[in-house]
């Protein structure tokens, strides 16, 4: 009984790592550019980054419009 748990837990661990592997992978690989949509949506907070992929995705035409929301931090 010993073995078999040993065996079933080896086999555990290498699923594990293949499946580890399989996710490495596919992480390297190159996004498909975002389809057509109808607007875009650029969330403001911490970050001006996102208002200026925002921007950049209006001025590829990804989208037809661009709405910005978001909340001051001192708002309750």
């Amino acid at each position: 009984m010993r073995s078999l748990l040993t065996w079933v837990a080896l086999g555990l661990v290498v699923l594990f790592i293949a499946g580890f592997w399989k996710f490495a992978e596919d992480v390297r690989e190159t996004p498909e550019p975002p389809p057509q949509a109808q607007a875009i949506v650029a969330l403001t907070g911490g970050s001006l980054e996102r208002l200026s992929t925002g921007v950049r995705l209006l001025e590829e035409e990804k989208g037809e419009r661009l709405l910005i929301s978001g909340v001051n931090r001192i708002v309750t």
